[in-house]
């Protein structure tokens, strides 16, 4: 429901000769990069006009004004800053589900648009199954640490690797098949065996 919005750096007529500051603000706390945005002149028409930072994977959009300061929480050689334009606006309802077409009027012709709108209990729905993700990872990894503490194996595969550096053999995989092959069974209840090469 976002107005559409067209990168305007190439229009002469919406070109903002927008820079970061020689004094940024401090980063607000939590923020790892701090850019500020100070329009020092304008050329033609500002109405509508929108400049958007971008740092990493995060982008951040505001109107463009006289001084703009966008925290970022990540941190990157590089970033962007970009200058769009407004071309089509409309209001849609949020405060009941529903679902919509829109045609919206643009520069070149029309835009349209299928909307649809959750609240409440059908909206948190959505948001369960990344955490119902975590916690399934979660389980997964116990598992597996279990299962390595209960057959002993890091124990078992840093002396293997400490007895291939040491060895240095031609076939590494095959003197590792016969370091297990020929190692003490350990008792499952310890787990922690103490092979002799």
């Amino acid at each position: 429901a976002t107005p559409r919005a067209t990168p305007s750096a190439s229009d002469p007529r919406a070109r903002s000769r927008a820079r970061p500051s020689a004094a940024p603000r401090p980063a607000s706390p939590g923020a790892m990069t701090s850019v500020t945005l100070e329009t020092l002149s304008l050329d033609g028409n500002g109405k509508d006009l929108y400049q958007s930072v971008r740092v990493g994977q995060e982008q951040k959009l505001a109107r463009l004004g006289v001084s703009k300061n966008f925290n970022f929480t990540e941190t990157s050689r590089f970033g962007k800053i970009e200058v769009y334009r407004r071309v089509g606006v409309s209001s849609i309802f949020t405060d009941s589900p529903n679902s919509s077409d829109l045609s919206l009027a643009i520069d070149d012709g029309t835009l349209g648009l299928r909307v649809s709108v959750s609240t409440g209990a059908e909206g948190k729905a959505d948001n369960s199954e990344p955490e119902e993700k975590g916690k399934r990872s979660k389980r997964e990894a116990s598992a597996a640490q279990e299962y390595m503490d209960r057959h002993g194996l890091e124990v078992r595969l840093s002396e293997a690797m400490q007895a291939v550096l040491r060895e240095k053999p031609d076939d590494p995989g095959r003197f590792m098949a016969e370091f297990f092959a020929n190692e003490p069974r350990p008792p499952e209840s310890t787990g922690r065996p103490k092979p002799s090469v």
